[in-house]
């Protein structure tokens, strides 16, 4: 094999951009921190698509594959999630100043609710979810009676406290006023 010997060009774009160089390296940052590693392998990943597509409408075609895998990516994690119960980050959910005299404040929107019963079955390997309905329904008469929190209730008891329709609501923030910074 034998290479061809090139004799130097000065005017190559390589060559009028190196006055620029130290200016941009100041702007932009040094350029060896960058690979080309992740658009070299999305090239080599349409170049194999491309194999699997009949040759007429490529693109399209190719877009539909690239689709195709992202959902079943999704479908995957969120099937992942569902099993060990992770929970995403939520966005935030604007909500008016509150008020010093309250302690807390939670939204009442009812954009995204949640079957507490179905939850729990779902996630039935979760240790903190045992016994959650029943923990769910006394800490709902505690609050609804004012009872002391270590209060028992018999199970007949338990069935007065139900949730209407099913349906307990998730909130992204819950305001909180501290009065005080002993917290401790």
């Amino acid at each position: 094999m034998h290479c061809n010997q090139k004799k130097f060009n000065n005017k190559t774009y390589k060559t009028h951009s190196l006055g620029h160089y130290p200016w941009a390296v100041q702007y932009w940052g040094a350029t060896d921190v960058f690979s080309t590693q992740a658009g070299e392998r999305e090239h080599m990943h349409v170049k194999h698509l491309y194999h699997v597509t009949n040759k007429q409408h490529v693109e399209e075609q190719i877009g539909t594959h690239v689709m195709c895998q992202v959902r079943m990516k999704q479908a995957e994690e969120y099937q992942r999630e569902q099993k060990e119960g992770v929970v995403e980050p939520v966005d935030y959910e604007e909500m008016p100043a509150i008020d010093p005299d309250k302690h807390h404040q939670i939204s009442s929107s009812q954009k995204d609710p949640i079957n507490p019963y179905y939850w729990t079955k779902t996630n039935n390997t979760d240790p903190s979810l045992m016994n959650f309905k029943q923990d769910l329904q006394a800490h709902l008469l505690q609050c609804l009676h004012g009872s002391p929190s270590d209060m028992q209730y018999e199970p007949q008891h338990l069935c007065l406290a139900s949730i209407a329709n099913n349906k307990i609501y998730e909130h992204k923030t819950m305001q909180l006023y501290y009065s005080t910074y002993d917290l401790w």
